[in-house]
């Protein structure tokens, strides 16, 4: 790879600028189709492992749930799961819902937008694995 001075003393590379040619790549894939769709999915598939560990947990739940507002909604069912777990599934599916629209009509900002809800489902992920 060759370089040339500018008036300026500043080498410029012939063949482009590695980093940016790099951070367009990037760019590109975080942008891309399959990238939102694999992170919607990681999103909704932690959730749905969530739900399941309160069905295997049932016994336990209200000593293990650390949430105040989930301790409430098993508190006013304790026998069951009726209020828990739709607002569970509710809550994931509205949060599914809202990244779709954010992809639809904001492309430009729903890969960061998902990127950041799928690292909190991944540090959930960690957690649930402790």
């Amino acid at each position: 790879m060759t370089t040339r001075l500018l008036a300026v003393n500043r080498p410029v590379s012939v063949c482009g600028d590695p980093i940016r040619r790099v951070s367009g790549q990037v760019a590109r894939v975080v942008r891309s189709r399959p990238f939102f769709w694999v992170l919607w999915s990681f999103i909704g598939c932690v959730s749905l492992l969530d739900a399941a560990l309160v069905l295997v947990y049932a016994e336990r739940i209200l000593e293990m749930e650390e949430n105040p507002v989930c301790r409430l909604l098993i508190e006013l069912d304790p026998t069951g799961f009726s209020y828990f777990l739709p607002a569970k599934l509710a809550g994931t599916v509205l949060v599914l819902v809202l990244l779709r629209l954010i992809d639809r009509f904001m492309r430009n900002r729903a890969a960061l937008i998902t990127a950041a809800v799928a690292a909190y489902q991944a540090g959930l992920l960690m957690y649930l694995g402790t």
